[in-house]
């Protein structure tokens, strides 16, 4: 059985109330960005934490990459995420894995072929980017063979005027970490 390390709780979330970047408490606490995302549910799930901290600590500079090569270097980088949970279960937090003005595609997050659900998609503040809230329906979802996530697909169906203005800085700011 392997061994499970432990990592103070209450430093975790000082350090995430600090406004400590996602790369800064991967380095500090030697953690994955999968390890990441599961403190973060796990924080979330026992309340220790609300999704709007989560939003006020969420980093954003130009010198970003893609979150999926993260197993080759942390060094120097920052990394945008963009974290998205349905609002009826505000505690399941998925993370964006491409977008366009048409679609979201996710990670960590499930529904039903058809299913149509109300998310809320958060940038964080050093983005400029606020939440935007959007109806989209699911076309697809599985999950993925190699690490056994939730990958899925979804169509946006409904976005108001002021968060379809957010989303076009989300979209550019997604090509700009396209390398």
């Amino acid at each position: 059985m392997p061994h499970k390390r432990k990592i103070n709780g209450q430093a975790f979330i000082n350090d995430i109330r600090s406004g400590m970047t996602d790369t800064e408490l991967m380095l500090k606490y030697k953690l994955s960005s999968r390890m990441l995302q599961s403190l973060f549910r796990t924080l979330l799930n026992t309340k220790a934490i609300t999704p709007a901290e989560i939003y006020e600590r969420t980093p954003f500079e130009d010198t970003t990459i893609d979150v999926n090569t993260l197993s080759y270097s942390l060094e120097g980088y920052t990394i945008q995420t963009t974290s998205i949970y349905d609002v009826t279960q505000p505690e399941k937090i998925g993370h964006v894995t491409a977008v366009t003005e048409r679609e979201v595609r996710t990670e960590g997050i499930t529904a039903d072929f058809a299913e149509t659900k109300t998310f809320i998609l958060l940038s964080g503040k050093a983005a400029k980017i606020d939440p935007i809230f959007l109806k989209a329906k699911c076309r697809w979802c599985r999950r993925d063979e190699v690490t056994g996530d939730h990958v899925a697909m979804f169509e946006i169906v409904s976005i108001g005027q002021e968060h379809a203005g957010e989303l076009k800085k989300l979209i550019r700011a997604f090509a700009r970490q396209v390398h």
